[in-house]
């Protein structure tokens, strides 16, 4: 997409399977991608809080660490956990609710949000059957020896697979939020 710049911005991705396209990724989802990979850098996102609904409040979101990847490969499906860490900035808030003096829910609402967000897109690609990831990576340090690794057939063994996600989200720099003050 034009930015108004030389450069250009990546909007989606598509998934191939050897020569042919299986799906296409919108920006979410492609952010999600970034984001599991530990490529993520930033993004303005906005979230609807409970408490004021019918408002968006607006992030500058970025990723305050690698995300930790283990697979557990011991039952007949394989256990995926993923542990991301997220951060985020106020851009903008709602002058009816202070989002400050309700943090933890809403950093508690934020996160919900965003493991059934990266949950879908994750059984998304196990339900395509391909591991866009790279979880094999995680799954062959189980195993004695390549030959054993093609024994357990990771890629029909994947489309199977469970995972759990936990989100570590926070805000930082909560007193900097300016309001307007209703006359």
């Amino acid at each position: 997409i034009p930015t108004g710049k030389e450069e250009t911005q990546v909007m989606g991705m598509a998934i191939f399977s050897r020569d042919k396209k299986i799906a296409e990724m919108g920006e979410v989802e492609t952010e999600i991608y970034n984001m599991v990979i530990g490529e993520y850098e930033n993004s303005y996102v906005s979230y609807y809080f409970s408490l004021v609904p019918n408002e968006p409040i607006t992030l500058i979101q970025q990723s305050a660490r690698k995300p930790k990847i283990t697979v557990d490969t011991s039952g007949e499906a394989p256990r995926i956990n993923i542990e991301l860490f997220v951060e985020g900035d106020f851009c903008s808030s709602t002058p009816r609710v202070s989002v400050e003096d309700n943090i933890d829910m809403f950093t508690d609402e934020v996160s919900m949000e965003l493991k059934m967000e990266v949950e879908k897109f994750l059984n998304k690609t196990a339900v395509l059957g391909t591991d866009i990831i790279g979880f094999g990576e995680y799954a062959k340090r189980n195993f004695i020896s390549l030959d054993s690794f093609k024994a357990y057939n990771w890629m029909e063994k994947y489309k199977n697979a469970e995972f759990v996600v936990n989100v570590d989200f926070s805000v930082r720099r909560t007193g900097l939020v300016v309001r307007s003050e209703k006359h």
